[in-house]
């Protein structure tokens, strides 16, 4: 799927260049675009449905929901202990602001 210029611009603005799920320095080696509800699980193309992420996260959650990545991935015995990097900086999964769920320095 080809997204337009703006739109991952946008997209990288949201999260301030970090992936979407586990808050890693996006660089042009490692950045993607991911559904965040997956094709094969009713998501779409559009903006809302799209997030910048890391390779690795991407890879890993392929066409997972949120919830079942999120077992996933504090499940993990590699990941000592893994949050959302979106509820961290107050951003919905559909990256609209919300009230973070909490109130960390991410500097």
């Amino acid at each position: 799927m080809q997204l337009a210029k703006g739109t991952k611009r946008k997209l990288l603005e949201e999260v301030n260049g970090r992936c979407f799920y586990c808050g890693c320095k996006l660089v042009d080696l490692i950045i993607t675009w991911d559904h965040i509800i997956p094709r094969s699980k009713g998501g779409n193309g559009t903006k809302r449905n799209m997030c910048a992420c890391c390779r690795g996260c991407n890879h890993i959650k392929w066409d997972r929901s949120l919830e079942l990545f999120r077992e996933i991935m504090q499940d993990s015995q590699e990941v000592e202990y893994y949050e959302f990097y979106f509820e961290k900086v107050g951003i919905d999964k559909y990256g609209e602001s919300y009230p973070p769920v909490l109130n960390r320095d991410l500097t």
